[in-house]
């Protein structure tokens, strides 16, 4: 779940979105690159003299879910903004009183760090109510793009996007949710052709396991499907329309591939017990958990698709906000120009 740490762990939320941001934001110089990738890191002591791997980004406000974009050389980092509601932890969310967005931005890692106003609020999303969680950014034809994820008037979550011609906001958000879509944490992939793919999905409170069944029930309950002995819930993935603003194909499964062509999802349960198992070794494991015959649920895609070819974007999308902790450290070799994940 979230903790709101006022980003006190920023080198890793720089590198984990980085195989998105800089794939598909506006050409950077090679000096705004090479601070992303490798961020100065500090030693400073917490209040409770443990030590931050580095020093907070801001202090002056709450913030967590960061997602790091590089526009014109300048560095964005788009995360939610939490306000204390005085609500105890349910470990649904609940008590994250997240209402708007506050864009930062800056001109290198370690450099002065710049609060924006509010970028957009759930006042200006006419469907939206209340929980407006972890967004990400894009750009596209001199439009940049907010995707962000709010429950709706029946306190059901969708995906929303906004547009604004300045990288920091303000924002105008559509009328109504990206149609079909549905949970949280959206993330954003830009190919090499210039084709968008939106990643998304969270169980727990941000309700993947409420659409199990294809359609939003409620009666799923609020943590999982209580299968520890099933598959994991992959997270999503759809095709963006040259709009950017709806997607161009129904919804599905993220797959990743292992090295032996079969779906990983197999070999991750959703039972935590389960989820390291056959999974660790560099080469594929002699007993493979996989089973023999490939279910027909978890379509094998071609290798031109983005969950082939760009396994680093699939991987960080899956490791860092989509899905599951585990990946397996052998599917690196699913394709050629992989890099081989590491497992945590």
């Amino acid at each position: 779940m979230r903790r709101l740490l006022g980003l006190t762990l920023p080198a890793f939320g720089v590198l984990c979105a980085a195989p998105f941001a800089l794939a598909q934001d506006k050409p950077a110089d090679a000096a705004a690159q090479s601070a992303v990738q490798n961020p100065v890191t500090q030693n400073p002591v917490a209040l409770n003299g443990k030590h931050f791997l580095s020093q907070p980004l801001v202090t002056e406000i709450f913030t967590a879910d960061p997602s790091a974009h590089v526009f014109d050389g300048k560095i964005y980092v788009y995360p939610s903004h939490d306000i204390d509601a005085g609500i105890p932890d349910d470990d649904l969310g609940s008590q994250y009183a997240m209402r708007d967005y506050r864009v930062l931005s800056m001109d290198r890692i370690g450099g002065p760090v710049t609060i924006g106003g509010v970028a957009l609020s759930v006042e200006q999303v006419p469907w939206a109510k209340e929980f407006m969680w972890a967004p990400d950014a894009a750009y596209k034809n001199g439009t940049y793009y907010l995707y962000f994820p709010a429950k709706d008037k029946q306190g059901v979550f969708h995906i929303g996007v906004a547009t604004g011609d300045k990288p920091m906001g303000p924002f105008k958000a559509e009328p109504t949710p990206i149609p079909g879509s549905f949970s949280i944490d959206p993330a954003v992939f830009t190919d090499a052709d210039g084709s968008c793919y939106l990643y998304f999905g969270g169980i727990w409170g941000g309700q993947l396991q409420k659409w199990a069944t294809g359609h939003y029930d409620a009666a799923i309950g609020d943590t999982d499907l209580k299968q520890d002995d099933k598959p994991a819930l992959a997270p999503k993935v759809a095709k963006l329309s040259p709009d950017m603003k709806t997607f161009a194909e129904k919804p599905r499964d993220v797959v990743i591939l292992g090295r032996t062509a079969s779906p990983c999802w197999a070999a991750i349960m959703s039972g935590a017990s389960s989820r390291r198992r056959g999974c660790t070794s560099a080469a594929a494991p002699t007993t493979s958990p996989i089973p023999p015959a490939t279910p027909t649920s978890w379509p094998t895609p071609p290798a031109t698709t983005p969950m082939a070819r760009s396994s680093t974007g699939a991987i960080s999308c899956c490791r860092c906000r989509a899905g599951p902790p585990i990946i397996p450290s052998w599917i690196g070799a699913a394709r050629p120009g992989c890099s081989t994940p590491t497992t945590s």
